[in-house]
């Protein structure tokens, strides 16, 4: 995930902002009061700052929205903005993060969609700020994938839509295949269907990585996960089937107690999760754990 801009200053109201607007031409400061007001409104979480003499919002101190005036037009802009779904093309600009909306005094705008806008990249940002301190084993997958583009027999394809459009709170998925057959695309077309973010956990580099403390980072992950409803794609979780490693060796006796853990809060998580192995062979008792096994 890319990396947040925070803003200390923010609070929950400042005079300045109020200022900022009455400095502005009467027809622009109408706009721009307008939609601060729907920013402002997201949740009780939101924060704003005059940066860089613009009033910004922020998921606490978390910039995710402002509003700007210019000679002739008023922008509406988002710190994310590229990774928003915009299909009504409001969105304006080429960078890396950002994008905007220009407003302009008696022009036409899509108020609904506009509105849209707002409320998600309040949520995206919220979600962002959930998992911002697991950057180092949590990777965000934004991508436009469409079924088109999954290559699985019919059969099997049918078995994933019918989860992502389930709406059951938890579903499990085991995607057994080697690794470059496409099992981050599928995982991302299900999210896509389903309206939901979906995050990749390296299974095997978080039980290496925090040996001894996966429950503590496990639990603060799925828990983020439970709370913002995002999939939880675990790539990499040959770990949790099959024989564990041998106790005797070092570090294996914490090894085992985490991939215990892992499979346990695994199949408690109250949220669709993914997970891809490549092993070939299945015990029953694994097998049974999912409602949808494919193959790569």
């Amino acid at each position: 995930m890319s990396r947040l801009f925070l803003l200390p200053g923010a609070v929950r109201r400042t005079p300045d902002i109020s200022r900022w607007m009455r400095e502005q031409p009467a027809d622009l400061a109408a706009i721009a009061r307008r939609w601060f007001t729907v920013i402002r409104r997201c949740g009780d979480d939101v924060r704003e700052v005059l940066h860089d003499d613009h009033p910004t919002a922020c998921v606490d101190d978390a910039a995710f929205a402002y509003v700007d005036a210019f000679t002739a037009h008023v922008n509406v802009g988002f710190y994310q903005g590229a990774t928003l779904a915009d299909p009504s093309g409001l969105l304006e600009g080429t960078g890396k993060f950002m994008r905007h909306v220009s407003l302009r005094p008696g022009d036409g705008v899509d108020d609904r969609e506009l509105e849209r806008l707002i409320q998600a990249a309040y949520a995206d940002m919220t979600t962002r700020c959930r998992f911002a301190h697991l950057d180092d084993v949590v990777v965000r997958v934004d991508q436009a994938a469409t079924w088109k583009q999954v290559k699985l027999p019919v059969s099997e394809r049918q078995c994933l839509r019918t989860v992502a459009r389930t709406d059951a709170a938890s579903a499990r998925v085991l995607f057994v295949g080697p690794g470059g057959t496409g099992k981050t695309l599928a995982a991302a077309a299900l999210a896509n269907e389903r309206g939901r973010d979906l995050f990749r956990i390296d299974v095997s580099r978080v039980v290496s990585q925090y040996i001894g403390e996966t429950e503590k980072n496990l639990r603060r992950l799925v828990d983020a996960a439970e709370a913002s409803g995002a999939i939880l794609f675990f790539d990499e979780a040959d770990a949790l089937f099959g024989k564990r490693t041998d106790p005797a060796a070092s570090g294996d006796r914490y090894a085992n107690g985490d991939v215990s853990y892992l499979i346990e809060r695994v199949d408690s998580f109250q949220g669709v999760a993914i997970l891809a192995t490549s092993a070939r062979k299945l015990s029953d008792a694994d097998a049974a754990r999912f409602q949808c096994v494919v193959g790569f």
